[in-house]
This record gives C-alpha cells, sequence and structure tokens, in this order.
C-alpha cells in the first residue's frame, strides 16, 4: 500500500513540473511563426506563447490533448516583417515553473527596394535605399563584387543609406542590399551596377610642334582602371571647349590658334562612361621669327635693333649673347613691345653672337643670329703724386670688362715735349714709376688701352703731376715756459720752389731771408704742445714736411706730501702747477742704496717733477719711510707654572731698527728691545692661565719718531699644577692600580694619564687614558706578568678654544706581579740533601727568587737569582739538612726594579731526607 502511493506522488510531481522540451522547432515567414514540438504523453495540456520582444503584448493558443505520438504545430499569422518574438511552451500550468521552451526568433524583413547610387568617387560609392511599409530593420548587409574581382560583405545599421568605401578607381562593381533582422535574412535586392569614378591621368606634359601645332604626353595612374582617353582644348575667351580625336597617348592636334598664343588642355581618363576630374594645363604654339636684326657697337655695349615676327604673340624676346672666344653667353629677357635693347655691360674689345627669338608664355620661336664688335673701355681713376724730388709714380685701374692687348703710357711736359712712351704688353700692370725727373717740375701722363679682336684703341686718358721741391731743415729747437726758437737752413741743391712756409698749430709764417735761419714764436703757454712742421711748395706739391711736436716747458708741482701706507706701500700725493698745463710726473722712489723696489722699514726719498712732451719742470722732494714687516713664528720656548719665555722671528725682507713688546697684565706698554734681541721672559704669573701678548717690529723715521709694524698676537698659557703623591696601590700578573692626589689651587678639566712597558716585548705596550677631574685613582689592565713599566700623570685644562693644555708630567715606575712558578718538586739527594726543581712561564718576568724550606718549627730563606731570561727550567740542592725529616719548601717568584718590587704567589711541596739509625736515636735540632 505505501509503494503505491508513493508512485502516484510521484506521477503528479512530474505532471506538475515538466521537463524541458527536446527538438522544438521554429520557423518564420514574412507575416508568420510556425512552431512545432513532440508533446509529453503525460503532460495534461500545453500553452504556445507569442510576444513581440521587448513588449508586454502576448498572445497564448493552448493545445488540449489527448496528445498521440505525432508533433503538435502551431502557426501564429499576421505578424509584422522583421520583428522580433518571444516564443514559450508551458506544460500543464501556465506559470514560469512550468515554462518547458523559450526561444526569441524573427519575422523575415521584406526585401530592399529601389537600390542606387546617390553619389560616387574615386574609391566610394554612395548608396540608397528604400525600405517597404517603412519598416525598420535591424541590419542591412551590402554584398559587392568588383569586375573581374572577389565578392565582399559590408554589414551596417538599420540606417538605409551606406557609403561604400576603399574601392577601386575606374572599376564597375554589382551591388545588392539584404535586410536583417536576428537570424532572418530578407530576398536579396535587385542586382545594380555601378562604376567609380577614374583617377585623372599624370604627367601631362605639351610642347608646340612648330608654330601650328601641340603635342601632348601622359601617363595612366596606375592604380585605376580606365577603357580611354579624351583630349580637349580651348582658345582664350571661347566659350566652349573644342574635342580632339586622340583616344590615347601622345595627341598630336591643331588648334588653328595664333602663333605663340595661350591654350587651356585638358586631358581625361573614361571608364564605363564616366570620366576622371581633368588634367589641366595651359600650352602654345611657338611664336614667328624675328627679322633684320642689327647692331651700333659702343664701348662694353651694342645698341640693338630688329623687326618684329609677323602675325605672332609672344610675351617677350630672348637675347642670347655668346663670347665667340671661350663660348661664355648671357641670356636677357625684353618685353614683347620693343623692338631695341642696348646690351651693357659687355665685355670691351670682344666679338660677340647675338642671337633673338621670340618667346611665348610656354615656348621659343625660330632663332636669327648676328656676329658684333665692342669698343675697348678706358683705363680708370688715373691718379699720380711725387714719390720724391725726382720720381712720380701714378696707377690706374684696368677695365675689368675689356680684352686688353696693350697700353700706351706716355709723359711729356707742359709745351708738349715727350719725355718718356711705353707700350706696355703686361695686360695685368696698373701702375708705373719715373724717375730722373726735375725737382718741383710738373709733367703730363697720358694712357690708352689697345685690343687685338678689334684693333682699335680706347678713349685717352690724361693727368697732370708735380714732383716734390726739396725740404728745408731743421737744426735746433730752444724752449723756455712761454716761447720756442727754431732755426732752420736750406738745403744745398734746393731746386725749384715757390715758397718755403713754417707753421706752428696751424699759423702760417713765411721764412724770410735770415742770416741765421731763426723762427719764433713767442708769448705761449706753459706747459702746452704745439704741431710743428716746415716744408716748400712748388705748385700745389708740398715738399717732404719736417713735423714735430714741440712743448714749452711745465712748471713744478706744489704741495707735495709723502705718506708711508703700509710694509710695501708709500702714498705721495701733490697739486699740479700753478699755471699752465702738463702731461703726467714723473716720481722718483730711491733708498740710501738707490733701490727703486719698496720694502719694509726702509726710508726713501720721493721727487716729483711735471712732464709735459719732452720737457720736465724743476724738481721737488721729501722723505719717508715704509711700515716695518712683523715678527713671524711667535712661539713659547720656555714654559712653567708661572713663568713664559716667549720667542720670535725677525721678518724676512724687511729692515728694522728694533722690536717692541705690549703685555697687559704685568703693565708692559711698547716695551723697546734691540734688534738683536728675539725673546722675552715673563715672570710672576699665574698657573693655568690664558694670556696674550703683542710683539712689533718698529723703524725709525729720519726726521724722528718710530714706524711701528702690524702687532703679531699670541695667545699662550702656564702649565697648570701637577698631582701629588701618585703611587702604586695593588699590582696584579696583568694590571696596575694607581692613585693620585690632585692640585687644590687650581681647577682642572680633567687628568691624563699614560703606561709605556719598559721591558723588551714582541708586544710593546703604550697606552692613555683621560681621567675625570674628581676621579683620584684608575687600574690600567692586560698587563704583561713581572713586566716593568713606567706610568706618568698630568693635569689638563682647556682653553677658551677647547686645545687642551697640560700640566708637568709626574712619574711612577712600578712592576707587575710575576706569575708563580710551575711544577715544583722535591727529590731526596740523601739523608741531608734535597734537589729543588720547577718551571716558570715564559710569559713571565721575574729576576730572582726566595726558597723558604720548613722542619717543624724552624724554617730557613734564601735569594737564588733568576739567571737569564730564557731559561725557564731552574733547580737549587738544599744541603745542610738533618736525616729523616719532612721539609715544607716554598717558593716565590720576584720582579724587582730600584723604586718597586713585586711577588707571585707562592708555590709550596713537601720532601724528605734520608733516614739513618743516628738521627733517629738522638732526635738532633733539624736546623
Amino acid at each position: 500500500m505505501l509503494i503505491t502511493v508513493l508512485m502516484v506522488v510521484l506521477a503528479l510531481l512530474a505532471l506538475s513540473n515538466g521537463q524541458q522540451l527536446q527538438g522544438v522547432q521554429l520557423t518564420s515567414t514574412t507575416n508568420s511563426i510556425t512552431l512545432r514540438f513532440a508533446p509529453n504523453l503525460a503532460a495534461t495540456n500545453y500553452t504556445a506563447s507569442f510576444r513581440i520582444t521587448q513588449s508586454v503584448f502576448i498572445t497564448d493558443i493552448p493545445l488540449e490533448p489527448p496528445y498521440n505520438n505525432s508533433d503538435l504545430i502551431v502557426t501564429y499569422d499576421n505578424l509584422a516583417p522583421g520583428f522580433r518574438y518571444t516564443v514559450e511552451i508551458y506544460e500543464n500550468e501556465t506559470s514560469s515553473d512550468y515554462k518547458v521552451f523559450e526561444k526569441e526568433i524573427a519575422t523575415v524583413p521584406l526585401r530592399p527596394e529601389d537600390v542606387q547610387v546617390i553619389s560616387r568617387g574615386n574609391s566610394y560609392l554612395y548608396l540608397q535605399w528604400v525600405s517597404h511599409q517603412n519598416l525598420t530593420y535591424e541590419t542591412h548587409e551590402i554584398n559587392y563584387l568588383r569586375e573581374n574581382g572577389s565578392r565582399m560583405t559590408e554589414k551596417l545599421s538599420s540606417e538605409l543609406t551606406f557609403n561604400l568605401t576603399e574601392l577601386e578607381p575606374g572599376y564597375n562593381y554589382e551591388i545588392y542590399v539584404v535586410a536583417i533582422t536576428l537570424n532572418a535574412r530578407s530576398q536579396s535586392s535587385e542586382v545594380i551596377v555601378a562604376s567609380t569614378i577614374p583617377l585623372s591621368p599624370t604627367n601631362v606634359t605639351a610642347r608646340a610642334v612648330g608654330s601650328s601645332q601641340i603635342n601632348v604626353t601622359w601617363e595612366a595612374d596606375p592604380s585605376s582602371f580606365q577603357e580611354s582617353f579624351g583630349v580637349n582644348y580651348s582658345l582664350p575667351d571661347a566659350g566652349t571647349e573644342q574635342t580632339t580625336i586622340c583616344t590615347g597617348s601622345p595627341c598630336l592636334f591643331s588648334p588653328n590658334s595664333i602663333a605663340g598664343e595661350t591654350i587651356r588642355v585638358s586631358v581625361y581618363a573614361v571608364s564605363h562612361s564616366y570620366i576622371s576630374k581633368p588634367f589641366s594645363l595651359q600650352h602654345s604654339t611657338a611664336p614667328g621669327k624675328v627679322t633684320g636684326l642689327e647692331a651700333t657697337e659702343g664701348v662694353g655695349s651694342l645698341y640693338l635693333r630688329w623687326i618684329a615676327p609677323v602675325n605672332s604673340f609672344q610675351v617677350h624676346y630672348h637675347i642670347t649673347v655668346i663670347t665667340v672666344v671661350g663660348e661664355v653667353s648671357q641670356d636677357f629677357k625684353i618685353p614683347a613691345s620693343s623692338t631695341t635693347y642696348l646690351l651693357e655691360p659687355l665685355r670691351g674689345g670682344f666679338i660677340f653672337k647675338v642671337q633673338i627669338q621670340a618667346q611665348s608664355e610656354f615656348e621659343m620661336g625660330e632663332a636669327i643670329s648676328e656676329i658684333f664688335r665692342t669698343l675697348p673701355e678706358p683705363v680708370s681713376n688715373l691718379t699720380g703724386a711725387a714719390i720724391n724730388t725726382t720720381s712720380i709714380s701714378f696707377s690706374w685701374i684696368n677695365p675689368t670688362n675689356s680684352e686688353i692687348d696693350s697700353l700706351n703710357i706716355t709723359v711729356s711736359l707742359r709745351d708738349g715735349e715727350v719725355v718718356l712712351s711705353i707700350d706696355e704688353d703686361d695686360e695685368t700692370k696698373t701702375s708705373q714709376t719715373i724717375s730722373e725727373l726735375h725737382p718741383g717740375k710738373e709733367y703730363e701722363v697720358s694712357i690708352a688701352v689697345f685690343s687685338m679682336y678689334t684693333k682699335r684703341s680706347s678713349e685717352e686718358v690724361l693727368t697732370f703731376i708735380r714732383t716734390k721741391p726739396v725740404p728745408p731743415t731743421i737744426v735746433a729747437v730752444d724752449a723756455s715756459e712761454t716761447s720756442i726758437n727754431i732755426t732752420l737752413i736750406p738745403s744745398s741743391d734746393f731746386g725749384e720752389f715757390d715758397s718755403i712756409q713754417a707753421m706752428l698749430d696751424g699759423g702760417v709764417v713765411q721764412h724770410i731771408a735770415d742770416p741765421n735761419g731763426l723762427v719764433t714764436f713767442p708769448d705761449l703757454e706753459h706747459g702746452s704742445a704745439y704741431n710743428f712742421k716746415t716744408f716748400s711748395v712748388s705748385g700745389q706739391v708740398l715738399s717732404d714736411q719736417i713735423t714735430t711736436t714741440l712743448y714749452t716747458r711745465p712748471r713744478p708741482p706744489s704741495d707735495l706730501d709723502v705718506v708711508s701706507e703700509g710694509e710695501r706701500s708709500i702714498s705721495v700725493t701733490w697739486s699740479g702747477p700753478d699755471q699752465g698745463g702738463f702731461d703726467n710726473f714723473t716720481v722718483v722712489l730711491t733708498d740710501i742704496d738707490n733701490s727703486m723696489n719698496p720694502k719694509p722699514g726702509t726710508t726713501y726719498n720721493v721727487s716729483v717733477m711735471t712732464v709735459k712732451g719732452d720737457q720736465t719742470s724743476k724738481e721737488v722732494w721729501d722723505l719717508n719711510t715704509t711700515t716695518p714687516l712683523p715678527v713671524t713664528h711667535m712661539r713659547v720656548s720656555v714654559r712653567g707654572i708661572d713663568t713664559v719665555t716667549l720667542a720670535w722671528d725677525a721678518p724676512a725682507g724687511s729692515a728694522l731698527s728694533g722690536f717692541a713688546l705690549t703685555f697687559d697684565p704685568l703693565n708692559l706698554t711698547l716695551i723697546p728691545l734691540p734688534v738683536e734681541v728675539d725673546q722675552y721672559k715673563l715672570e710672576g704669573l699665574q698657573p693655568d692661565t690664558n694670556y696674550s701678548s703683542q710683539v712689533f717690529v718698529f723703524s725709525r723715521r729720519p726726521r724722528g719718531g718710530l714706524v711701528y709694524s702690524a702687532a703679531t698676537h699670541f695667545n699662550f698659557s702656564t702649565y697648570p699644577e701637577s698631582v701629588a703623591a701618585l703611587q702604586k696601590v695593588e699590582a696584579l700578573t696583568n694590571s696596575i692600580t694607581v692613585n693620585w692626589t690632585a692640585p687644590t689651587s687650581v681647577n682642572i678639566d680633567f687628568f691624563h694619564l699614560g703606561i709605556k712597558s719598559e721591558d723588551p716585548s714582541p708586544k710593546p705596550y703604550v697606552y692613555t687614558i683621560n681621567a675625570l677631574k674628581n676621579t683620584t685613582n684608575t687600574t690600567f689592565e692586560g698587563l704583561e706578568p713581572g713586566m716593568k713599566y713606567t706610568i706618568a700623570i698630568r693635569t689638563a685644562v682647556y682653553s677658551p678654544s677647547r686645545q687642551p693644555y697640560f700640566g708637568v708630567s709626574v712619574k711612577l715606575h712600578a712592576v707587575t706581579k710575576p706569575l708563580p712558578v710551575q711544577d715544583l718538586s722535591v727529590e731526596t739527594l740523601n739523608t741531608t740533601a734535597v734537589a729543588l726543581k720547577w718551571e716558570t712561564n715564559s710569559t713571565s718576568r721575574q729576576n730572582r727568587f726566595r726558597i723558604t724550606y720548613t722542619a717543624e718549627e724552624t724554617s730557613r730563606t734564601m735569594t737564588l737569582p733568576a739567571g737569564n731570561e730564557s731559561d725557564t727550567s731552574h733547580q737549587r740542592d738544599i744541603g745542610q739538612l738533618l736525616p729523616g725529616y719532612a721539609y715544607s719548601v716554598s717558593v716565590i717568584a720576584i720582579r724587582s726594579i730600584e723604586t718597586d718590587l713585586a711577588e707571585s704567589d707562592e708555590a709550596s711541596v713537601v720532601g724528605l731526607t734520608g733516614r739513618d739509625l743516628f738521627s733517629v736515636i738522638h732526635n738532633l735540632d733539624p736546623l
């Protein structure tokens, strides 16, 4: 019964919560959706739900049982094309828990209509189409196929236009459009065929073929397809273009224009009835030929004339001038309105070929040429001057733009008498000197240029040149403060001259026959400069000038004051002269040895003179002494607790008369000391006190008084008091402890202690420490056993600069405690003697051993030298003992010096002497 109930419950659960359906088929058309599936035979009912996606509108279609093994088919009609629908199947109930199928499907869109190209270019086609019933679909697919190419696809949004780019120029494309919603595709639109526009031709050129034809060439753009080409042209001011019959390059045509007239030529590519953007240029046929060329030949120039071509259009004339020799060409452009032209500057005395052509904006007409010759240019800038009394020199500038074969140079007198004629073949020569002429004479010089290509001379150029007259001679000059006297004499061979002139600062004075040749210039200014010159004159030519600057004597300086301003400097001041001018002053500095270089501590004589040119005034003078250098190497030579001796070195390179010392604590101010004294003892000072002293160097002035150097300041201090009662407190094998008593009269800052080993050692020991001022003992550790040490202590006080000053050291000599002996043993020798043996540590020092042996109440002691330091084994026989007794033997190592002693710890052992009958019976005293 329980099993039956359970099966019923499971069946009810299976009916209430269906499994997901498998094998459901959905299909669609433009206005319907068909659902097909195999039902679950156990289901009580099915409901098919149809709703537009993203909409709340739902259509439910119930599918009532019974169900058999055949598929259920549901068709939902009258739907809009290209819409998304969500299809759901519910089993048994219509709640979400009973949904057994859900899927989205779209109705088929209507196919696009009226696909067309609304604009096109070299690489794009801008498409447009119509959506039937103005329905909007999710996407559109553009399919296109280039002729001789492969099919391509582009997807776009719901827009009804699309710019199809990255196409190739000049090609036909087959294009159709498909509308798509979800996975539903419309039928393809009608296929259209559209062409892109071809690219323009490249490398288009044009050239004239005579004055009636033009030849045009071009190249196809390699990235474009074109079927043919076209060439059009238009004349100026023409309303329409003319078409040629050319379909390929080159294209030769006759524009029927005026020769040289500019026309516009356009070349374009053609593909599938579409033409490219034209490539346009301007060109022309060649203009007509010039006639009647002639020229007037001039100096470095040709004046050309010609007849313009008939019925021709030209913008200018092109003239080419070619040198027949060397074939150097030069081009000129002449306005079309001119039929004459002056060619200059050309090379003078040369042969030229002149060629002229009419030129349009683009082409040149046929040339006409003739041969012409230019005349040579004359020399220029012919100038000359007298070199001396018998020679003249002249120079010129040869024409730089003329051919020169030779120069003709002629020198003649005023009356026409030819003195000299020269044919100079050196075409580079530009100067000439003529000698053996008469002094003060005038000569005419002329030059003409000849050319080998024309055999005609240039225009003659001439100038006049006069030789110099002989100058006078200055014999003597005598100057005072207000006048200058000059003595002149004429030359013995004076030659031709017009006059002799003597001038002083521009005033011209004629030299009149004076037997003594004396010229006097009175009433002049004190200490003034005057420019003087004298010369003879012939025409406008002056002789060589005798020039000089003459000076009146200046007044002496006044108010001289000589002041020493330091070790190597003397200041000299004065006032200028009471009247008149001057250039500068001469200052002479000399000491008693006539030295000119100032040195410290020396008396000098200073003299000053006013200078004007080469004239000097009377001398004024005075004396003074330079400051000596300060002392050097200031130091303390002897320092004590209450005395200090200061020492110094005299300055090198300085004169001096002595030293002076100032020490304020002892009321010493500038105490003079002889030059041979270089130290001074200060007494009655306080211990551990800082002091300052000054030492000066002085020199004596010649008129009394002393000159002191800069002070040399020296800071020093006395020693602090030393400690008292430095003593050893304790000595161990590796340490020494000392104590001391601090001084009571000073306040020290710290104690400075040091220890140093005095015995030879592989590890010499030196160690220093600073102890606080309130410390009275310290321990030196890490020492060696039995070693002698020197211990020193000194008080220390800081100076204001934190530099420590130390008192006199107090020293102590002490030794450390030796190590005890090792391996001590006693060996019985006989009834009255034993042998004692022991070892010492090699690191320990001792200079003797103390041996004590005891029997019962009596003991004896003996001392044994330690021997060589390298001996570590020791032995001692002890005799005169009593037989049969037990002896306690101890050994102590001792290290002693003059002032200290240290003993090791005791090592002991017991030994026996041999027994005999006598000693037993009588019981004698063992010692």
